[in-house]
């Protein structure tokens, strides 16, 4: 079972919201017809996503009270990775889907930059590249890229074997923005 925690000042706060989200995944666990189970799984997904905007939307508040590189720190990079993938073990056996972490021995081990941030995206990413596989890998890459002579940034990539989005669903991706967009 998922637990999603939503931060506060950097404390994690239980919410109403994440009883909703278990609740929505107990009941995934029983004999559903299919249309039943595709609503509960649409409820599922956007309950995940209010967490993760209000998230962000704590850590913004945050940040303009304290600055940017207020939440920085020191982070081993490669542990980090451990963790996160290790909280989705469950559901990755359950799928059957291996995770094959890919690094360069470039990369250094210790990172600076926003932990609840990072752990944030990469939790994201190992989340949606799960949803969308059924068996297979996903991999997880760690690169050093060069910006300058003294500066480098990292890239992680996550790469699943799912089917990915025709270009319709792709368009109502970014159809709301676009709407914004037009409307400025």
């Amino acid at each position: 079972m998922t637990r999603v925690l939503i931060r506060n000042a950097g404390h994690e706060v239980r919410t109403p919201l994440n009883s909703i989200i278990n609740y929505l995944e107990v009941a995934l666990e029983e004999v559903l017809d299919e249309r039943a189970r595709h609503h509960l799984r649409i409820s599922l997904e956007a309950s995940k996503s209010l967490v993760f905007v209000v998230n962000d939307l704590l850590r913004l508040t945050e940040a303009e009270s304290g600055g940017p590189s207020a939440h920085e720190d020191n982070v081993d990079l490669r542990s980090m990775l451990s963790e996160i993938i290790a909280a989705f073990k469950g559901e990755l056996e359950k799928r059957s889907i291996n995770v094959r972490p890919q690094d360069e021995a470039a990369v250094p081990r210790i990172i600076r930059c926003d932990p609840n941030g990072l752990r944030q995206v990469l939790s994201n990413l190992l989340a949606n590249a799960t949803n969308c596989s059924e068996g297979g890998c996903i991999s997880v890459s760690l690169r050093r890229i060069e910006v300058a002579q003294d500066t480098f940034s990292i890239q992680i990539s996550v790469e699943d074997e799912g089917q990915g989005l025709s270009e319709q669903q792709l368009d109502a991706i970014f159809q709301d923005f676009e709407q914004i967009l037009e409307d400025d």
